[in-house]
């Protein structure tokens, strides 16, 4: 007899005690046959993977895979064996899940959150998982927030994230935490908690104002800078603008100039910046820095007292250039303010001292004319000078440019021997030839002249006029340390000057022997009788 000659038949539901007791008959039957191997190599498996079956639809997971791996190598009983683990394991995360729900609707959410984590990968067990925390957290918010613990209350609703209208709870504990700051003076709390609510109802506008009672905190505190910076950052709360404007101000007139440009610098306000510069000339004009003065007042425009502040800064910049002598400097500077002060006498002093440098003589003593003898001014003795150019004021009368009146120009040959002579002449006068003379005063309190003399004069002698021509020359001569008016003016050996009756006699002479038979002589005469130009 054949294994296959046996059909066990369908897989019982409910063996029970008659499927037992088959199994034992058929297994005695057998065994008196003469069948033992067929028994234990075949039916007995097939039994047991039978049963395996019956006992996996009934839920009996550990009691199926135990079946099934007594039937050994039967058909396919190792895989059964795999399949009963796979379906116990999700059996055991269906009822996790399940029991994650039942505890979630019931708002055990701790306890659901717990059911859905050992529920792993089954289905939307970790998103829910996470839900029930948040819900978890949720409920614990809204317990806090109902003592108006709102601090905790928003760590617990933040920490419940999008689950139900937990954002808005958020807000709403920030909120209220600010207000209750608020209304403990506790403003930088508030600013806080406002800033942290964001846009939520008038969050903005309250923290507006929580910065605006902030600064007015500070300012009674002795702290202008941060002050400004709160009104600065109440932005267009009230008059917070303009309160950062007259904080400036007022500091300026307290001289706190460090601190008001301090709070300028955060105001909005289209004068600041001028308000800045008129403080900057007030601090540059304290440190007699006048020159930045100058600079920073002009900037400020005509804004409170800037325009008479400029004034009085270019008045003491061109003092200090005057006693630097830096005089056409200092003269520009006094023109700009000829009716403040003393500018008007400083003007004139400025313009002789300028004449004074160059040699005119004449209109350095004009200019000092026009400036009183006491006039006194700080880092230059103008009343010292003044009276230098009156003592030596003579010296105008030849400071200038003088023109040829009369001249006799001649190239005259000598006999040696006999003393005849012979001559070539220009008597008829040219007028361009000039002496020009320039008057300085020294700083030893003595005066200098300095001049220059350009006249005609030959240098050769012929029997051919046309061979003989006088020639330009020129000469300049330098007298120091004088007292008084020079009355003779020696050149060199051959060239001097001599003034008579307000004029100069100019006398060139030079003689040579070109050879044993004739003597040469070149003699130039002229009277600079005419002053064309003063100097």
């Amino acid at each position: 007899m054949s294994s296959s000659d046996y059909d066990f038949g369908p897989e019982q539901k409910n063996p029970g005690t008659k499927r037992t007791g088959i199994i034992v008959l058929l297994v005695v039957l057998m065994l008196l046959g003469g069948g033992a191997g067929f028994v234990f190599g075949y039916v007995i498996p097939g039994l047991r993977y039978s049963e395996g079956g019956d006992l996996l639809a009934q839920g009996k997971y550990e009691e199926a895979a135990e079946a099934f791996r007594s039937a050994g190598d039967y058909k396919d009983a190792s895989q059964r064996v795999a399949e009963v683990e796979a379906a116990q394991r999700l059996a055991q995360l269906q009822g996790h899940y399940a029991d994650g729900e039942k505890a979630f609707t019931a708002g055990d959410f701790d306890k659901a959150a717990e059911h859905f984590k050992l529920a792993e990968e089954y289905s939307d067990a970790a998103q829910r998982a996470e839900e029930s925390l948040h819900a978890f957290d949720y409920t614990q918010g809204q317990v806090l927030f109902a003592a108006e613990d709102y601090a905790a209350a928003a760590e617990k609703f933040t920490a419940a994230k999008d689950y139900s209208d937990a954002s808005e709870m958020v807000h709403e504990c920030h909120y209220l935490l600010a207000q209750a700051h608020m209304k403990a003076g506790k403003y930088a709390d508030a600013i806080s908690e406002f800033e942290t609510a964001g846009e939520y109802k008038d969050a903005v506008s309250k923290a507006g104002e929580a910065h605006y009672k902030q600064a007015e905190s500070m300012l009674k505190a002795g702290r202008p800078k941060d002050a400004a910076k709160e009104f600065q950052a109440a932005g267009s709360y009230s008059d917070a603008s303009s309160r950062i404007m007259k904080l400036g101000k007022s500091l300026i007139s307290e001289k706190k100039y460090k601190e008001a440009v301090d709070v300028l610098q955060l105001s909005s306000s289209k004068d600041a910046p001028r308000y800045i510069s008129y403080v900057n000339g007030l601090v540059a004009y304290g440190k007699k820095d006048y020159k930045t003065a100058m600079t920073e007042f002009t900037a400020a425009g005509k804004l409170e007292d800037a325009p008479a502040k400029l004034k009085a800064a270019t008045y003491q910049q061109g003092i200090k250039l005057l006693g630097s002598k830096k005089f056409g400097d200092a003269r520009k500077l006094f023109k700009k303010i000829s009716g403040y002060k003393k500018s008007k006498h400083l003007i004139n002093v400025c313009t002789a001292e300028i004449a004074l440098s160059n040699g005119r003589f004449n209109a350095a003593l004009k200019a000092y004319e026009a400036v009183p003898k006491s006039l006194k001014v700080t880092g230059f003795n103008a009343a010292k000078r003044r009276a230098l150019v009156m003592k030596y004021k003579s010296f105008a009368s030849i400071c200038g440019e003088w023109k040829a009146t009369k001249n006799y120009i001649e190239s005259r040959s000598t006999h040696i021997t006999t003393g005849i002579w012979n001559n070539w002449y220009i008597d008829k006068t040219d007028s361009s030839q000039r002496l020009t003379i320039h008057c300085y005063l020294q700083n030893n309190g003595k005066m200098r002249v300095e001049g220059r003399v350009t006249y005609l004069r030959f240098n050769n002698y012929s029997i051919l006029s046309a061979y003989c021509k006088a020639y330009w020359s020129y000469d300049s001569f330098t007298l120091k340390n004088l007292k008084k008016v020079p009355s003779k003016i020696k050149i060199d050996s051959h060239t001097k000057i001599k003034r008579v009756s307000k004029k100069f006699n100019f006398t060139y002479k030079y003689t040579e022997n070109e050879n044993v038979y004739f003597r040469y002589r070149y003699k130039t005469t002229i009277t600079y009788g005419k002053r064309v130009k003063k100097f």
